[in-house]
């Protein structure tokens, strides 16, 4: 049976961290509605280990980073990138090696670098994510300057 003071804590952490954790997911996701689901789903699995997190904050926070970072692992998995390695007539281990430097940005910077992969332009992926193209432009050279960094030679 839960006690009072679990309900309590954690309906003031809703009411405290709710809008900024949205807001937080938004920048980092496609659309606010994948923010809301994610943020949803964050709470929930605090409610669900209540017991045992230390600090419910941070266990919050790190729960919505960690989905974050699962959200765009599901939505490129690696079969995928292979069949597309096929399709560009591309070697799969540059395959490999592309599925690395996607790991290596930022949510926003990943999702625009496979978005331009596919065919997609600076403004279809602003209106998807509902930025603006100047921030879709913005990430996309960061994106490509952090996969030069890494060794790797964009061609956009």
């Amino acid at each position: 049976m839960e006690g009072v003071a679990e309900v309590s804590v954690i309906a003031a952490l809703y009411a405290k961290e709710h809008a900024r954790l949205v807001s937080y997911l938004r920048r980092r996701l496609p659309t606010l509605e994948d923010a809301e689901d994610l943020a949803q789903a964050a709470f929930l699995r605090l409610w669900r280990k209540r017991e045992i997190a230390r600090n419910p904050s941070g266990y919050l926070w790190r729960t919505a980073r960690n989905l974050v970072a699962d959200f765009y692992r599901q939505a490129m998995p690696l079969a995928e990138l292979a069949e597309w390695s096929v399709a560009y007539d591309t070697p799969l281990d540059a395959g490999v090696m592309a599925e690395w430097a996607l790991d290596q940005l930022i949510a926003p910077q990943r999702y625009d670098m496979m978005a331009r992969f596919v065919g997609y332009s600076q403004r279809e992926i602003a209106e998807a994510r509902d930025v603006t193209v100047w921030a879709v432009n913005v990430s996309l050279v960061r994106a490509r300057a952090r996969a030069r960094k890494a060794g790797l030679s964009p061609s956009e």
